[in-house]
Order: C-alpha cells, then structure tokens, then sequence
C-alpha cells in the first residue's frame, strides 16, 4: 500500500476525525474549524481540504 501524504492541516482535519468513531457531516466539520471557529477557515478552504484527503484516499 502506498503512504498518504497529508498537509498539516489535513492531519489536524483526520485526527480530530479519529477522535471519535462516527461519520461526520460537512456542517460537523465546519463548525470545528470554519469561519467561525478559532480556525477561521473559510468554506473553500474547507472544502478543498477535504476533496484533497478524499483524493488521498484519507478519508471517504
């Protein structure tokens, strides 16, 4: 099996994922590090993040 190579950013994404052993929704996600959280994150940023992880193979 190949590694997965993650960015910083999608490393905290998928160990906050792993946290707890459920499925998450984008809204879930969004409000742990979306604009309104202490991440900042805008929906894009978000959203690009987590199409790269799924791209990976990270995340489904």
């Amino acid at each position: 099996m190949d590694e997965v190579i993650l960015s910083d950013s999608e490393k905290e994404i998928l160990e906050w994922m792993w946290k707890e052993d459920k499925e998450y929704s984008y809204k879930e996600i969004a409000l742990q590090f979306g604009e309104d959280s202490d991440k900042g994150w805008k929906k894009q940023t978000l959203s690009t993040f987590l199409t790269r992880m799924e791209q990976k193979g990270a995340i489904s």
